[in-house]
């Protein structure tokens, strides 16, 4: 058996060069194996969402979700609270972001058959919730020649009032895949970066699997505070409508799927977050995709008391620091990183750099 790491990794990677070539009006995620949105339409929509994924196999693009659908997301405050899901409190289903903003200022924009552009797109706006006003910020990463994008959910409570009971879903209501309206729909989890189904429907599925005989999407998050579902369509209130731990396992018909994440209480001023990550591809090439997403989410592998393989991956060229500190050591600043000493009471276990290439 493999002895427990003691000690925690923290990466930096510090861009050394950028080009952004600012030769569209909309912000459009697309790598030329993924896109989000139409082509000419932005990629995040006004709600704060992905607009409709799609992804390319033999030069054609081809859709993920049902007609022109965005993805669909719902959040609920308030309530008793009681377990993992509840519908207590307040709920708002697809709402639209006051003041909403979108930052591309990590944001490489392309030319020629690369489409817009690969990087990050920041979408931050206000929900008001049970008398409440929550902000959130959906980070969205697309680098070059991935299969998958990494989705950071984080919310905010801009109130001076605590806010509990906080819940997000996010997902869509009808799961069209490739040209096929009732695709197989499977929850499980990565084991060693393979898909395996559920066998008792009361485990948290951190993947929900969509496949067809032609091509797969992946909904996958490595955090305990979520849940996958798969329901019927056409609603995304079945998706929100439905408690993880009584859900489908497999599911063949016409429907909708989605995560529920279950957040921590949030005083004023406190934030929590949680990330998701979002692979599409053709079937002979979906274990490969998972097998990347769990090395991306931060998968450690070869544990021994001295050593771990850590996978990470830079959306540009540049350095890459790192520090290793023991497990209960605050988290160093962006500087403390690349200075690589003794912070505070925190004394640094090793540290080191690299050169790193984007992708």
């Amino acid at each position: 058996m493999k002895s427990t790491l003691l000690y925690k990794l923290t990466l930096l990677a510090v861009a050394l060069t950028a080009s952004q070539l600012n030769g569209y009006a909309q912000t459009v995620i697309n790598n030329d194996e993924i896109r989000v949105g139409n082509g000419t339409e932005s990629s995040v929509t006004t709600r704060g969402n992905m607009a409709q994924p799609f992804y390319k196999n033999t030069d054609i693009w081809y859709k993920l979700t049902y007609s022109s659908y965005a993805l669909n997301s719902a959040f609920a405050v308030g309530g008793a609270g009681e377990g993992f899901w509840n519908l207590d409190g307040h709920l708002l289903m697809d709402p639209l972001m006051a003041n909403q903003s979108i930052d591309d200022s990590e944001f490489t924009y392309h030319s020629g058959a690369n489409g817009p552009g690969t990087g990050v797109l920041i979408s931050t706006g206000d929900l008001t919730i049970d008398g409440k006003t929550i902000q959130v910020e959906k980070r969205f990463e697309l680098l070059p020649e991935k299969s998958f994008i990494k989705i950071d959910v984080k919310l905010t409570n801009a109130s001076d009032v605590t806010a509990e009971n906080l819940r997000v879903w996010i997902g869509t209501k009808d799961d069209w895949v490739g040209t096929t309206d009732s695709p197989l729909k499977e929850r499980g989890n990565l084991v060693s970066g393979e898909f395996q189904l559920l066998t008792d429907p009361a485990v948290r599925a951190k993947v929900v699997k969509v496949t067809t005989n032609n091509e797969g999407v992946l909904f996958y998050t490595a955090t305990d505070k979520a849940s996958g579902i798969i329901n019927s369509c056409c609603s995304f209130g079945n998706v929100v409508g439905e408690d993880p731990a009584t859900n489908h396992i497999t599911h063949s018909w016409d429907g909708s799927y989605g995560f529920y994440a279950r957040l921590n209480d949030l005083a004023q001023g406190e934030s929590d977050e949680f990330t998701w990550y979002y692979g599409a591809g053709a079937i002979d090439e979906l274990a490969e995709i998972a097998s990347q997403i769990a090395q991306a989410s931060g998968a450690v592998s070869d544990i021994t008391c001295t050593s771990a393989t850590f996978d990470a991956s830079a959306g540009q060229t540049g350095t890459g620091h790192f520090v290793v500190t023991p497990a209960e050591a605050v988290v160093p600043t962006a500087q403390e990183i690349k200075e690589g000493v003794d912070y505070g009471d925190v004394v640094v276990v090793a540290n080191g750099s690299a050169e790193v290439s984007a992708g």
